[in-house]
Formats: C-alpha cells, sequence, structure tokens
C-alpha cells in the first residue's frame, strides 16, 4: 500500500540559477494540488499538473517552486527624465512652503520606481523541469516507505482481529449448552402452574431461542472479510476506498455478533475487536 503522506524534494543548478521544488502531500479524498510558484512559470502549470497525476492517485499536495538567478541575470533600469520630474516638483514645493537648502539626490531615490532592478531574462523550464522531476521521484518514494509502514501495523492488527474471532467462537461453543439450560429453566418457571407439560415442547423452545443468538453467520462473514483484505491488500494497487468499505462491513457484522451474545466474556471480546477495528479504520485513511 502507498501512504498519502509524504515529502520530496529536488534541487538544479545550471550555470548561476538555483531551482528548488518541494512536494508535500497529505490526505484527501481525492486528487487536489495547490501550486506556489513564480508568474513566469503559470504557463507550465498544467503540464506539472498532469506528471502528479501520473504518479499520484490521491491526496492533496502543495507544489512550492523557488529559483534564484545570480548576479549577472540582473539589470538596473533608471527612468531619469522621472527622477528630473521628481526633482523639479520638489524643487517648486521648496519655495512654494518657503523652505530652505538644497533639494538632495536621496530625496529622489525615496520614489521606488526612479530606480528599478530587474531579471535579464525569463526562468529556465528545463531546470525547474529537472528539479520537479527529482522531487516528485523522492515524494513517491517517501510515500512507499511510509505505506509499508503502515501496511505492516495494520496487517498485524488484522491478525489480531483473526484471533479474538478464534476467541469468540470458542467461547460461543462453551456457552451454548448453559445458555440453553438456562432457556429451558425460565420456560419451566414460566410454565410452573400448567398441569401437564410438554418437555419436548420446552426442549423446542429453548432450542429455538438458543437459535436466535446463534452468531455462525457473522463469525463467517467476518472471516471472509479479513481473508477479502489480506487479498485487496497483496494486490498491490491502490485500494484505500475499497479497504475503508470493508472495514464498514466489519463494524456491522461485530455490532450485529454484540447484540446477539448476551455473556460477558464476549461482550468484551466485542468491545476489544471495536478498538482495533478503529485503529485500522484510521490507518486505512492514510493510504492511497
Amino acid at each position: 500500500m502507498i501512504s498519502m503522506t509524504g515529502f520530496g524534494k529536488g534541487v538544479r543548478d545550471i550555470k548561476t540559477v538555483h531551482y528548488s521544488v518541494e512536494l508535500s502531500s497529505v490526505n484527501h479524498k481525492f486528487f487536489d494540488v495547490n501550486f506556489r510558484m513564480p508568474g513566469s512559470l503559470m504557463e507550465h502549470q498544467n503540464k506539472l499538473k498532469e506528471a502528479l497525476k501520473k504518479k499520484i492517485g490521491r491526496g492533496h499536495l502543495e507544489v512550492n517552486i523557488f529559483v534564484w538567478e545570480g548576479r549577472e541575470h540582473k539589470e538596473i533600469a533608471v527612468n531619469t527624465a522621472l527622477a528630473k520630474k521628481y526633482l523639479d516638483s520638489l524643487k517648486k514645493l521648496q519655495t512654494k512652503l518657503g523652505l530652505k537648502g538644497p533639494v538632495s539626490l536621496d530625496q529622489v531615490l525615496r520614489y521606488n520606481d526612479v530606480i528599478k532592478v530587474y531579471d535579464k531574462k525569463e526562468s529556465s523550464w528545463p531546470g525547474v523541469k529537472e528539479a520537479f522531476d527529482l522531487a516528485l521521484k523522492n515524494l513517491a518514494h517517501s510515500r512507499k516507505l511510509e505505506g509499508e509502514k503502515i501496511t505492516k501495523d495494520i496487517m498485524g492488527r488484522i491478525s489480531n482481529l483473526g484471533k479474538m474471532l478464534d476467541s469468540i467462537v470458542k467461547i460461543n461453543a462453551r456457552v451454548i449448552p448453559e445458555s440453553k439450560r438456562k432457556a429451558e429453566e425460565r420456560l419451566r418457571n414460566i410454565f410452573k402452574n400448567v398441569e401437564k407439560l410438554d418437555e419436548s415442547r420446552i426442549c423446542a423452545e429453548a432450542s429455538l431461542t438458543v437459535e436466535r443468538s446463534d452468531i455462525s453467520e457473522e463469525i463467517s462473514r467476518l472471516k471472509g472479510h479479513i481473508t477479502e483484505f489480506k487479498r485487496i491488500v497483496a494486490d498491490g494497487t491502490p485500494a484505500g476506498r475499497k479497504l475503508d468499505f470493508l472495514v464498514q462491513e466489519f463494524l456491522r457484522e461485530i455490532n450485529t455478533v454484540g447484540s446477539k451474545c448476551s455473556t460477558n466474556e464476549i461482550s468484551h471480546t466485542v468491545v476489544a475487536f471495536k478498538e482495533e477495528l478503529e485503529r485500522v479504520r484510521e490507518q486505512v485513511q492514510n493510504v492511497e
């Protein structure tokens, strides 16, 4: 199984330009992606999204792309005409306000649009693509490793569920005769004032009472669910949704077992089963 949680980073240096791409993913019902990158790369967003879809089936992804360019890629533009207009306006304002002293260059440069620094060329797509591919590879590896940990944990818990079912079967087989005896005793008390008791009818009614608490079908279905769970995991394909649905089926059957069996031993085991099943459900929601 593959986890929906992971992180991958890729960096590339081409001449004096440094490219860095960071990819992180967390749980989500569907495929969802959010980009943070320079405006000059927006035209490549769809290509990046499609590349992610080929590797990632489900989860929320954050894509952060950074580009740092060396000094030789920077240019300085001085707007001399605008600077002269600022200077003339400041001198006129000074005269109008009756202020003395020269107007300095420092005052003119306070206006940000007098001098501007800009990139001599747009960010290079090949460099970004190389860094992105490396980050995606690392993200996939990270999700795979996390998925292996989750798989190990889940399968251990599924094994525990199987042992609990075996325990319930053994306990139930032991208490059935006692349950039938108590049912017969209860019926005899109910009809103790009847002159002639039909013993065969008492036994039949007691047997019917025991049958109503029979859990063999539920146990059989639960064991079948365990087998199917293991098969889906072994298949190796994205199966988070399938397993989540199967866990709901587990819960429905074990609830029926709990409602049919009133013995303390079985009730306690059912509670433990549901607690372990909840841990399985939490882990299943982490896989793709």
